[in-house]
């Protein structure tokens, strides 16, 4: 049993990632997820732009197609922008959505360790006062012996 139990901690621990791998893995996640925004968007504008001069250039009459050829060109043109920008939403959806490899929990620690510290605060003088009374009359020694000093340090002064 004791190797086997060993055997599986070695295992585990070879599988998990420490904090710099999960960071790494999430920082290539987002770099590669806005490489391909960044393609989505270069391919919408391009085939939308190439769809805005053709339309310029066949108002304008210097459009050198046919009437069906044209509308064949502007309506693919067309049709690759509509996809082009359906895969931009997509791909920035992809980006707002992001799993997180190495979850920052910074801020419930913190929460914790407050409310932790908190409880030790409220609990600590009652445990104080109800399991040291050899503490609290060493204290209380050390109290009065201090008043005699000071008292005799006044009557020293005061001659």
């Amino acid at each position: 049993m004791i190797i086997l139990s060993l055997a599986i901690e070695i295992i585990f621990e070879a599988m998990t990632m420490n904090s710099e791998e999960a960071w790494a893995l999430d920082w290539l996640q987002t770099y590669e997820t806005r490489e391909k925004e960044k393609d989505a968007a270069t391919s919408y504008l391009s085939s939308w732009w190439r769809y805005a001069a053709l339309s310029r250039d066949a108002s304008a009459g210097q459009a050198n197609l046919e009437d069906d050829k044209l509308q064949e060109k502007k309506t693919s043109l067309y049709h690759n922008a509509v996809t082009g920008f359906n895969h931009l939403r997509n791909e920035s959806s992809k980006l707002n959505s992001l799993d997180s490899y190495a979850t920052d929990s910074s801020e419930a620690d913190l929460t914790s360790a407050c409310e932790d510290l908190n409880d030790i605060l409220t609990s600590l003088p009652l445990a104080m006062q109800n399991g040291n009374t050899e503490l609290n009359r060493r204290m209380a020694k050390v109290e009065s012996d201090q008043q005699a000093i000071i008292a005799q340090l006044e009557a020293l002064l005061a001659q």
